[in-house]
Formats: C-alpha cells, sequence, structure tokens
C-alpha cells in the first residue's frame, strides 16, 4: 500500500494528466479486479514493415507481435541453440552447481536467473524488430544488453500475474528496458503461452488481491502464435505464465534493451543488471526515428 501511495503521489507531481486519467483504472484493476471488464480476446498480429503501426498498439496494449521475425529455418535453429542451454542448467542445477530455482511457478525456469545467454545475443542486431524499437523510443538511443527467456516443462502450473520492474519507472510514459521474445515454435493455448493483461504497462505492481481474485478475463489474454513470431514487450505490464499441458518443452528465448540514459536504479532484471554494473552490454544502436 505504501508504494502505491507513493506512486499516486509522485504521479500527481509528475504526470498530473495521467493521473487524473488513470486513477479510477489502477485502482479497480488494484483493488477490484472482479469488477474490471473484459477486454477482447485476441490481439492483431502486425509484420515487422508496419513499423508506426506496431508502435502505437505497444504502447496501447503493452506489447505488440510481429509475425515473420526469424524464418522458419532461423527459428529451428535458435531452437536447438536454446535447448541445449536449458539441458545444461538442468544438468548442472542437478549437479549442484547453480543455486535453486528462485520460484518462478512448478517445472518452469527462467535463463536469466543464471546471467546473459551469450549462445543467442546474435539477435540483438535482428532488423526485422530493430525498426520498431527504434520507434517506440522515439529517437533516444538504446543498448542491447542481456539474452535470455525461459522454459517450462509440461505440467507446468499458471505462474501468478506480475510485472519485471517493480516500481522501477511506474507511470513513466517511455519505458526504460524493452523486452522481445522469440517462439521458436508454435504456441497454442495448450503449451503455455505468456499471457498479457492489456493496457498496464503505467500501472501500479499487481498486489495480492489481484493474485487472489484474478478475474477470468485475465487468465485468458493469452498471447499465442506461429514459430518465427517475436512479442515486444514493455516489462512493466501485468504478465504471467499459462500452464503447458502439451508433452512437449516450451522454449521462449528473448533479448533484452535498454535506453542509453536510463539510471541503473530504474532498471531490474538480474542478467540486465549484471551487465550494466560490468560496463557491458551487446551492442548500442543510434536512433534517428522521429516517430
Amino acid at each position: 500500500m505504501a508504494n502505491y501511495v507513493r506512486f499516486l503521489v509522485k504521479m500527481g507531481v509528475k504526470h498530473p494528466h495521467t493521473l487524473a486519467k488513470g486513477f479510477s483504472a489502477w485502482s479497480r484493476y488494484e483493488f477490484l479486479p472482479g469488477r474490471t471488464e473484459a477486454k477482447p480476446t485476441g490481439f492483431p498480429v502486425l509484420q515487422c514493415t508496419d513499423v508506426e503501426e506496431a508502435a502505437r498498439t505497444f504502447y496501447r496494449n503493452g506489447f505488440v507481435v510481429l509475425a515473420e521475425a526469424l524464418t522458419a529455418a532461423e527459428a529451428e535453429e535458435l531452437k536447438e541453440i536454446v535447448k541445449r542451454k536449458a539441458d545444461e542448467t538442468l544438468r548442472s542445477l542437478e549437479a549442484g552447481l547453480l543455486p535453486p530455482e528462485p520460484g518462478h511457478g512448478d517445472k518452469r525456469y527462467s535463463f536469466g536467473d543464471y546471467g546473459h545467454s551469450p549462445e543467442w545475443e546474435y539477435l540483438a542486431s535482428n532488423e526485422r524488430v530493430l525498426g520498431v524499437l527504434k520507434a517506440i523510443w522515439k529517437g533516444r538511443p538504446f543498448r542491447a544488453v542481456a539474452a535470455g527467456g525461459d522454459f517450462v516443462f509440461p505440467g507446468g502450473t499458471y505462474q501468478p500475474l506480475h510485472n519485471d520492474m517493480a516500481w522501477r519507472a511506474a507511470g513513466e510514459e517511455l519505458p526504460r528496458v524493452v523486452t522481445v521474445n522469440y517462439y521458436v515454435s508454435d504456441i497454442e493455448r495448450i503449451n503455455g503461452p505468456i499471457r498479457q493483461v492489456p493496457g498496464t504497462a503505467r500501472f501500479p505492481v499487481p498486489n495480492q488481491v489481484v493474485a487472489k481474485f484474478e478475474p477470468g478475463w485475465m487468465k485468458e489474454s493469452v498471447v499465442t502464435g506461429k514459430r518465427g513470431y517475436a512479442v515486444i514487450r514493455d516489462p512493466r505490464a501485468w504478465h504471467g505464465g499459462t500452464p503447458n499441458n502439451s508433452s512437449e518443452v516450451r522454449y521462449m528465448p528473448n533479448l533484452e534493451y535498454v535506453l542509453r540514459d536510463a539510471p541503473l536504479h530504474e532498471v531490474l532484471g538480474s542478467a540486465v543488471l549484471n551487465q550494466l554494473k560490468r560496463g557491458k552490454w551487446i551492442a548500442e544502436f543510434a536512433n534517428d526515428s522521429t516517430s
């Protein structure tokens, strides 16, 4: 509650118009989630060349889905790379060479908890998505900082709604961090897609009321897609994992990008912070976008 009050004070000082416009929605989602109205199911799937529309969708929903961000061959190659890394991670965990998995949900593992994954950092310069990232950040230079993602085994269960930034940069228009997830296989409702609650990127952190009384429509706000899709996400938006009821492991690698001038206290994510504190990142991108 104290963090929520501080958030409201900050918004009233820095963004009074946004505070006036959003207070009712924030409060209802936080404290009366069962009274929220269902959003339309399904989300637009855009082409990577739909740069301006993709940026608008990102700001409206807190994420945008892009088709054909990878070719079928590229997605298959990436899947094999990620599978090998997942297998190595599990072997290291079983041998006691890594700390225990910190609790992302039953049979769900995050690569980022064990540091940067250089095996797929080559995705940082994927020109098919860079144009959209430049439009999202409106002319501000940025860096690709870390590669990570997650994988979930059959039998994996729901992960509570959360955001990946805690209270950092809550309410600000520009995200400090943007995550690009890649689908290396077709992701259907049955095999554990991510769920994304649209329009929550500038909201406060979901509290225990949301976890206990999450409406059905939020649980059904899943982002399915084809192999080769990319989902560009604002990690402040409410999201969570869903059950993997298939017979196969679901892999979802990602790349994390950070505004070049973002203060460290407004950035969160173990792999990202470890990289930045060491003065390391994958690549830096100038940005002359005027979108």
